[in-house]
């Protein structure tokens, strides 16, 4: 039995599962809103975004020490890695035996590669709340990943009440650059796969319900998209939050991670993109930490991934 956390822009996320052999049995997810990116100024954590998260780590590492685990495994990415003040964080989750591993933007976009298990050439996108990741790989290898620091919540502190056409237009320009990492190795790409919170927000909305197994494998159209943007912009939180497959806690930043789904659709020139439900970073991180051949995944020039001391 292994535990992992995620400790995201948005929202802390923990996993709980059991290797099987070669492979992850996924026995529980859960998730808590907090928000980490929110109020963070000149590389400064704010201080209740801070408690938020450190509360969630807590009530997370208590459940998985109760349930098995001997060790908790955490990684942060975008707001943990901009962060000046991070050990507001790291210092205290150590103490209650979390030893959180902060990520680069290239080990991000890599985790997202690793949480999908599929043959041929593939792209994956992962919006978070601070950035993007966007990763080609294929039979299980890396061949190029970028990461932009654009993401919902980011956006929504930046450029809140903006119209849909500027949020995309922010949202492209800071994405571009990314885009351009990878797109030769996309040309070929049977498919682009989105992995993240987002995504499937979008997709329970396409659908009129919020029902995680329905989505897999689910298409979500550019046209879609642009058409819910559009809608969300005009329309206040609380009518957000009653329309039908919307998560409650999204409501507030559903329209700037459309947004940035926009612009990846203009970018990359795709009439879509599938869903995954069953694929997350957690499943990904646990696959290149615990499987013995995860290390011969990767590629050099995404960034080396060092592996932490297993003790």
């Amino acid at each position: 039995m292994i535990a992992v956390m995620d400790v995201g822009s948005n929202s802390v996320r923990m996993m709980l599962a059991e290797r099987e052999h070669d492979a992850f049995r996924v026995i529980e997810r859960d998730i808590r809103t907090t928000r980490l990116i929110a109020g963070m100024r000149d590389g400064i954590l704010a201080p209740g975004a801070c408690e938020r998260t450190l509360g969630a780590m807590a009530d997370f590492a208590r459940r998985a020490h109760e349930a098995g685990c001997k060790r908790v495994y955490a990684f942060a990415t975008s707001a943990m890695r901009d962060a000046q003040n991070r050990d507001a964080i790291l210092r205290p989750a150590e103490d209650f035996g979390v030893q959180t591993e902060v990520l680069s933007g290239e080990e991000e976009a890599q985790l997202a590669y690793m949480a999908i298990e599929r043959p041929g050439r593939m792209g994956v996108i992962d919006i978070g709340g601070g950035s993007t990741e966007l990763v080609v790989g294929e039979n299980g290898r890396v061949l190029s990943c970028a990461c932009a620091s654009v993401g919902a919540v980011r956006l929504n502190g930046e450029m809140a009440g903006a119209t849909a056409a500027a949020l995309v237009a922010r949202a492209e320009a800071i994405l571009r650059p990314a885009w351009e990492t990878v797109q030769n190795s996309a040309a070929s790409a049977l498919a682009f796969v989105g992995i993240s919170g987002t995504m499937h927000c979008l997709k329970a909305l396409d659908l009129g319900v919020r029902d995680r197994a329905a989505l897999e494998g689910q298409k979500l159209s550019c046209a879609f998209v642009h058409t819910m943007l559009e809608r969300l912009v005009t329309m206040p939180v609380e009518a957000r939050r009653a329309l039908p497959g919307m998560n409650p806690d999204r409501a507030d930043v559903i329209d700037c991670g459309a947004a940035v789904l926009c612009a990846f659709f203009q970018l990359a020139g795709l009439p879509e993109i599938e869903i995954s439900a069953s694929g997350d970073n957690m499943l990904g991180y646990a696959r290149l930490r615990f499987l013995a051949n995860s290390a011969q995944n990767l590629e050099p020039a995404c960034g080396p991934v060092q592996d932490p001391d297993l003790g």
